[in-house]
């Protein structure tokens, strides 16, 4: 009986315990095993449904930092557009769990070691960068290549600079990367503007522009040696697409300055004004300005300090026996009138202003020819018991002592007697708009004759 009682007993206790080992078995085939962990999540005791909504919560409002230039940014994964098929995940820990073994391993701690594949929505990432001010250009700025500088008498060079604003494709790429590779630390700073152009890449063609503007060249006019003027030459001198230029009309200009001064006048022979032809000239010279502008520029190219020696040219008096040609502008000083022909055309005529003959000013009589053209020059010289400095906007030098063709702002009426006690110290005064039509008309030898 005894014996049957113990029997009993243990078949009981078998049962009981039978009753809870296939519990256990159907209930863990269905919840997962406490002590289990997702990612630090707690998932014990849960069913795959609810693991799978909670794992999605959970790792959506997961931070990640985002480093840009200057700052740190948190974002939540599902501010970047990260998604991930939660169920999944979910399902294989479940079939991966053994549910027959749960009475060993119900006790035991552990972590699931399913890895989250996401995925992300381009678009949101795209917005959410831009509203939290990492792909925003406000408040930053572009990079800055180097740049070359001309100042006054050289070149200088403007120091490259980083930029603060991120490049956005570059960002996208970079955030999208390492989000779905499971980074929390996300540098983008590698995605700033950086300049294209720096310093080290302007350094040759600057020392070499300074070279040239720094150098002193001299010009040799017959037995004359000058010093072209600093100013003038770094005027000439630029720097165009990282290549030394020199601007040759600048040395054109530079030498018509000096055309006046250093020409030398043939004598203006006998002029006889029925058929305009004259005889017994003697030819003068000038500098030739177009092969000596050019001689320079290639020496301030060099940039080596040099002289350059002018050449010298024969000007053809217009006094030569063969006459003055069919293009030549004619001045009548009793007349007080002038005409300008071309190939035997008038083409223009005015009254003009001659030198005032009463104060002994009168205008020299003769066949010359037009040395230079200059505009906005200054006439400087000495009248009425002062100095005089008076701009004109059209100079046509026709002769070594000053005189020449200019227009006369101030003057308001021409022709007459108004050049007797109104007239010029010298010089031919014309209105405003035929001086300039004749200054882009005429060109450095045109003959002027100048009779009573």
């Amino acid at each position: 009986m005894k014996e049957r009682r113990y029997i009993l007993l243990i078949l009981g206790i078998v049962t009981i315990l039978s009753a809870m080992y296939f519990s256990g078995i159907y209930y863990f085939s269905t919840h997962f095993l406490p002590g289990r962990t997702f990612q630090g999540i707690d998932i014990g005791l849960k069913t795959e449904a609810e693991v799978s909504n909670q794992l999605y919560a959970e790792v959506m409002n997961q931070t990640r930092t985002i480093q840009t230039v200057a700052d740190s940014i948190t974002v939540t994964n599902e501010q970047l557009g990260l998604s991930f098929n939660s169920e999944q995940i979910a399902k294989q820990a479940m079939d991966v769990q053994n549910q027959w073994l749960w009475i060993f391993e119900m006790f035991q701690k552990k972590e699931l070691d399913e890895d989250i594949s996401y995925t992300v929505n381009d678009d949101v990432l795209k917005d959410t960068l831009f509203a939290i001010g990492v792909t925003n250009p406000e408040g930053k700025t572009e990079a800055q290549n180097a740049e070359i500088k001309k100042e006054d008498n050289g070149f200088t060079i403007i120091e490259e600079r980083e930029g603060t604003l991120l490049d956005e494709s570059q960002v996208l790429a970079i955030v999208k990367q390492h989000a779905i590779s499971g980074e929390n630390i996300i540098d983008v700073s590698s995605a700033k503007q950086m300049p294209e152009v720096f310093v080290k890449d302007l350094e040759a063609i600057v020392n070499r522009a300074n070279h040239s503007v720094g150098a002193i060249y001299t010009l040799k006019i017959r037995e004359t040696v000058l010093t072209i003027p600093k100013e003038t030459v770094a005027a000439a001198v630029s720097i165009i697409d990282n290549t030394l230029t020199v601007d040759r009309q600048v040395f054109v200009d530079y030498l018509n300055s000096l055309v006046a001064e250093y020409t030398i006048m043939g004598s203006a022979g006998v002029l006889d004004t029925t058929n305009m032809q004259t005889s017994g000239g003697i030819d003068g010279s000038t500098i030739d300005v177009a092969t000596t502008a050019a001689a320079i520029e290639k020496v301030v190219s060099v940039g080596e300090t040099a002289q350059i020696e002018a050449t010298i040219i024969k000007v053809e008096s217009p006094t030569q026996i063969s006459g003055v040609g069919d293009t030549y502008i004619q001045i009548s000083l009793t007349e007080q009138h002038m005409w300008y022909y071309e190939q035997g055309q008038l083409v223009l005529e005015t009254p003009i202003i001659s030198g005032d003959d009463t104060q002994g000013w009168g205008t020299i009589t003769g066949v010359y020819s037009i040395m230079a053209k200059e505009r906005d020059a200054v006439l400087e010289g000495y009248a009425y018991g002062w100095d005089y400095s008076v701009p004109v906007n059209f100079w046509m030098p026709i002769y070594t002592d000053g005189t020449g063709l200019h227009d006369a702002t101030w003057q308001s009426d021409f022709g007459g007697k108004t050049y007797l006690g109104g007239g010029s110290h010298g010089c031919v005064n014309l209105p405003y708009n035929i001086a300039e039509q004749l200054f882009n008309r005429v060109t450095v030898g045109t003959p002027v004759v100048i009779y009573k």
